[in-house]
């Protein structure tokens, strides 16, 4: 799935044409391939460009691509499933630039095991903020579950669409989950348990433009304050922000504060950004645009 939203890549797959499945082609060894192009963002208006329908190149049929299966690499280096929607679900229908940050928390997870089979408890408990197609919770529930504990999931979306392939995705893999579908900045308070032994904050872009930037800002600190009381005594708390116009500093900064108005006290323990499908070019900072956050949290 490719999501056009500049004119310059208008151009580019253009210029392809119905041959765009043959330049594919060569990186998939030849194997069966079918192309989504998206052009449904209104971003591209900021471009001059306007909105078009999505066009399919290849074999797949719109309702196959409405629920399609992506495998990715999982924790023990097999491949696992989701099921996604790559012609209509958010951007291209998934986003791959969290795969090593997931991995992250997962390399966290491992010694924690040990500590908690010490102290009798296998209970997890997982919240997963802003779920979408439900990653973060069940890459997290499915590691857990692999090593004899129990873990469940709560997810938090404000599109039904996006809960019910959560929901899905966690019980293709009988991982207990709940759906709570709502804002989360005001519906937050709906998830009255306040001990959750990871908590995934990881909301769509909160500052879409400089214009945005102090609402989007305190957007961030509400949220982050709200997912950290949330999270027990010794939890990890995942905390993430994809605004290119948002830095490291002034995310660092935003995290202090929501700590600070959280009462709460957080070792941080990674840092990290998007994955190696995204490089970074030193002449435009914006492409360094997404920032994750894990700690610990040792006081309330």
């Amino acid at each position: 799935s490719i999501e056009v939203l500049t004119d310059v890549a208008e151009e580019w797959i253009k210029s392809l044409g119905s041959s765009i499945t043959e330049f594919f082609q060569g990186f998939y060894q030849n194997a069966p391939i079918t192309i989504v192009i998206r052009r449904d963002s209104s971003f591209r208006t900021l471009e001059g460009i306007g909105t078009e329908p999505v066009q399919i190149f290849g074999p797949l049929s719109e309702g196959e691509l409405t629920t399609a299966a992506i495998q990715l690499s999982d924790f023990n280096s097999e491949p696992f499933s989701l099921n996604v929607n790559l012609f209509s679900g958010q951007k291209t229908g998934f986003f791959l630039d969290q795969n090593d940050n997931v991995r992250r928390l997962l390399q966290l997870l491992k010694p924690r095991l040990t500590e908690q089979n010490d102290k009798q408890k296998n209970k997890w408990k997982i919240l997963d903020l802003c779920c979408y197609v439900g990653r973060w919770g069940v890459q997290a529930a499915r590691f857990l579950n692999h090593h004899g504990q129990q873990a469940e999931v709560v997810f938090v979306d404000s599109s039904q669409s996006a809960l019910d392939f959560a929901k899905a995705n966690a019980q293709s893999y009988d991982i207990k989950a709940k759906c709570i579908q709502g804002d989360v900045l005001r519906d937050l308070e709906q998830v009255a348990d306040q001990a959750f032994d990871i908590v995934i904050c990881d909301p769509p872009a909160f500052i879409k433009s400089k214009k945005h930037k102090i609402p989007g800002i305190k957007g961030y600190e509400k949220l982050n304050r709200l997912a950290m009381s949330k999270v027990a005594t010794h939890g990890l708390f995942i905390s993430c922000s994809c605004s290119a116009n948002f830095s490291e500093n002034e995310f660092e900064e935003m995290l202090q504060s929501s700590a600070t108005q959280a009462k709460a006290s957080f070792l941080w323990l990674e840092r990290g950004l998007q994955a190696a499908d995204h490089p970074v070019r030193l002449e435009f900072p914006e492409g360094r645009y997404l920032k994750c956050w894990i700690g610990e949290k040792y006081h309330s």
